[in-house]
């Protein structure tokens, strides 16, 4: 295949550019075009991917140079995740950062957006990519993956008939704990919070949620958001549900909401209108974040342990460096993790 001019000035500048010292200045953008005889244009996308691989930095004046924190004898992950604001993703990135410096590697964010094909994966400057998908990948994107020059270990899917290797709680079994916890708490008619844009994810939890409820006879009240991907989730779940609430009084006393960052949209429009969590109505999140801890009141929510679903990751990713080749599958267990945002009706 013919290679794009960006392509071959990156190679023979990055080569480059590791072998200067750390803070060095990387070189002005009109010499580099004289030097690659080309356009602003290919530079600029050359130097920008460079930015995002951790290897440049901008400072407040424009110019690139070396980072400071850039170790080239470390290894390297990129984690790749949907370019829209999540505060999950903020969590995941954190955690993995700190789980990967014990070992002694480094962790870089790369944001794709939202009409990103995977014939485009890049994987230069990485030894292992972790990728979480948007949406349910197609044959074409499970070929690129498969055939990458290093490993990739997805999170959050589940791959039981193709060779990929990936850590994820299971969505459908977050569902119906959340249904589950609600029923065994008094709880006979519930609200689904659809806060999250359509994917493979939201679908488990939304399948798993209504088929423990309608097993048991709960009345179920379904809330779609409609969400769309890039935009401010939080938010259009806190104006929807405010929306249907200036209108009509809840007929539910419970609420499972798709994520836990939704969840705080949430509770903050049932509080703006009169209504208190979990004295009126109880909420119960799906992601077992740490932030949800923080909230008024402290979230209940479902989902894996933060700490131990990262570590699994990380190991997935030394012990495909160890043995390349090999297939590594692992499903982390959820549970309840009870806080304050749910009463027991009768008590």
């Amino acid at each position: 295949m013919r290679r794009s001019k960006v392509d071959l000035i990156y190679e023979p500048l990055r080569r480059e550019l590791l072998q200067m010292p750390v803070g060095a200045r990387a070189g002005s953008i009109r010499d580099l075009m004289r030097r690659y005889e080309t356009s602003q244009l290919s530079i600029t996308r050359v130097l920008t991917r460079l930015v995002e691989e951790g290897l440049l930095a901008r400072r407040p004046d424009g110019t690139l140079f070396i980072r400071g924190e850039m170790d080239h004898e470390k290894r390297r992950i990129g984690l790749l995740l949907p370019d829209w604001p999540s505060a999950s993703f903020v969590e995941i990135e954190e955690l993995l950062k700190r789980c990967a410096a014990e070992s002694d590697i480094l962790v870089q964010r790369v944001n794709y957006p939202l009409t990103y094909s995977f014939r485009e994966l890049r994987t230069t400057g990485f030894d292992a990519l972790v990728l979480l998908p948007d949406q349910q990948l197609t044959p074409e994107d499970i070929y690129y993956i498969g055939t990458t020059s290093v490993p990739i270990v997805i999170m959050g899917r589940i791959y039981d008939e193709v060779k990929l290797n990936f850590v994820s709680s299971n969505p459908l079994e977050n569902g119906v704990l959340a249904a589950s916890y609600l029923y065994q708490q008094g709880h006979r008619k519930l609200a689904v919070v659809i806060s999250e844009p359509d994917s493979a994810i939201a679908r488990g939890r939304l399948s798993g949620f209504k088929t423990f409820a309608q097993a048991t006879n709960c009345r179920i009240h379904e809330i779609d958001c409609h969400v769309m991907h890039g935009e401010n989730s939080v938010s259009k779940t806190h104006d929807v549900l405010s929306a249907l609430l200036e209108k009509q009084q809840p007929d539910f006393t419970a609420a499972y909401i798709l994520s836990d960052a939704t969840a705080f949209g949430a509770i903050c429009a049932f509080s703006e209108h009169g209504f208190k969590v979990p004295d009126d109505i109880s909420v119960i999140g799906s992601d077992g974040s740490r932030q949800g801890k923080f909230f008024l009141p402290p979230l209940t929510t479902v989902g894996p342990d933060f700490d131990f679903y990262i570590a699994r990751i990380l190991e997935a990713v030394e012990s495909l460096w160890k043995e390349p080749g090999r297939l590594f599958n692992k499903v982390v267990d959820s549970s309840i993790i009870v806080r304050g945002s749910v009463r027991k009706l009768g008590s």
